[in-house]
């Protein structure tokens, strides 16, 4: 089923890296908006995967996230995992139906090849630096996406270079997490909004959340197709040896890219 599933990336892909996509493995933790990247992973052809998510899907997922009416209360990871193997049957997906933390971040980026941060950033931002740290230290890759509108962006690490995620949030990488602990979640947020172009319709959206006018931050399919996008061309250029630019971003309504 597989070389049918994936004939029509030819000759766009040679056999050689789609054996790669094949073999790698990809962690992802969050499976909200990282439940399109594995979908789509999955129908370019990659094979095998761990999904980390304690929630249940709601409803209120549906309009951003890979699932159905018939997942609804059923855990996020594993909803996630059914829906891969509907598509390719032959998957191999482990899943943890539990948070990903600072304890068992090791244990998470040891099983796999590339890590695919989708945690929450409120209040997760400690534990994707947990993340980042050890996936450096196992010579891994980190990516990590946000959604920015009707677009998003993707931070692609590679752990041969000097572009670490302390850059990204403006902390020393001498930092500990406890210290880290210790910051109010937003300054290394807007360190990363930073890192990024705001395109300027959203400015008084995150005025208002500021202000507590917004109880949710606007999540609509299209960023999540985005972000979903550019994760899969990320590692799409891992398996071809090349190599994935730092921050990649796209907006489809304001069609700006960089």
């Amino acid at each position: 089923m597989y070389e049918e599933l994936v004939s029509r990336n030819f000759p766009l892909l040679s056999k050689e890296e789609q054996e790669n996509l094949r073999r790698i493995r990809v962690g992802i933790a969050g499976c909200g908006m990282g439940s399109f990247i594995a979908e789509v992973l999955c129908r370019v052809g990659v094979e095998r995967f761990l999904f980390a998510d304690p929630d249940l899907v709601e409803v209120a997922n549906l309009n951003h996230q890979a699932y159905g009416v018939k997942d609804v209360g059923e855990n996020k990871a594993v909803a996630l995992s059914n829906h891969i193997l509907n598509i390719n049957p032959e998957a191999v997906i482990e899943t943890w139906a539990d948070f990903v933390t600072q304890n068992n971040a090791l244990d998470f980026a040891s099983l796999v090849n590339v890590v695919i941060d989708c945690i929450d950033p409120m209040p997760g931002i400690v534990v994707s630096l947990a993340l980042a740290r050890v996936c450096r230290e196992q010579r891994k890759w980190f990516l990590y996406p946000i959604d920015i509108g009707w677009g998003a962006a993707i931070f692609s690490f590679d752990p041969k270079k000097e572009n670490v995620f302390e850059n990204l949030l403006g902390i020393p990488v001498t930092m500990t997490l406890k210290e880290f602990e210790k910051i109010p979640a937003m300054e290394p947020l807007n360190h990363i909004m930073e890192s990024v172009n705001i395109p300027p319709y959203l400015y008084p959206i995150l005025k208002q959340m500021e202000t507590g006018e917004l109880r949710h931050y606007p999540q609509p399919i299209i960023a999540a197709f985005t972000a979903a996008m550019l994760g899969v061309s990320a590692i799409i250029k891992m398996v071809k040896n090349e190599t994935p630019q730092l921050v990649t971003q796209f907006d489809p309504v304001e069609r700006g890219s960089t």
